[in-house]
């Protein structure tokens, strides 16, 4: 698919909402708060809900206390992602998903539409009814000690 046909695509697609094909519960992952999960079932490549939040600056995201709902789009820019899912309901919930640190656990992956300043995560794998959705953080994530190792 060429660039401006991904694009069209992550426009007209919004996917999961929270409340309407996802849900935050308690993670299935120790010590890691809540976790992303569906109430339908996924194919593999849809996409699966909206990371949800403002963009803000690098310099922003450094001064936070907390990081864990931060998700980078490019250098500059970050999505200050939503962490309190009273407050997320009826919109997208990709900022609630867990690293499960182990690649074959992983079931879907971010992407982004940086023109938009948008990201999405999308199955890299079929996805059951009640599974916990987990992507990768990046190596970079953990190695500037945004998580605990």
């Amino acid at each position: 698919m060429k660039s401006a046909e991904k694009i069209k695509a992550f426009n007209e697609t919004k996917g999961a909402i929270i409340g309407d094909g996802v849900v935050v519960h308690k993670s299935t992952i120790k010590g890691a708060g809540q976790g992303l999960f569906t109430t339908r079932s996924f194919d593999k490549n849809e996409i699966i809900t909206e990371v949800c939040g403002s963009v803000i600056s690098r310099e922003e995201a450094n001064k936070k206390d907390s990081k864990s709902h931060l998700k980078s789009l490019s250098y500059h820019s970050i999505i200050d992602g939503l962490n309190d899912p009273r407050k997320a309901e009826g919109i997208g919930g990709g900022s609630f998903v867990n690293d499960a640190k182990d690649s074959h656990l992983n079931n879907s992956k971010f992407v982004t539409d940086n023109l938009q300043s948008r990201c999405f995560l999308r199955a890299t794998k079929p996805i059951n009814p009640g599974e916990e959705i987990f992507a990768s953080y990046g190596k970079s994530y953990w190695k500037m000690g945004f998580g605990s190792s």
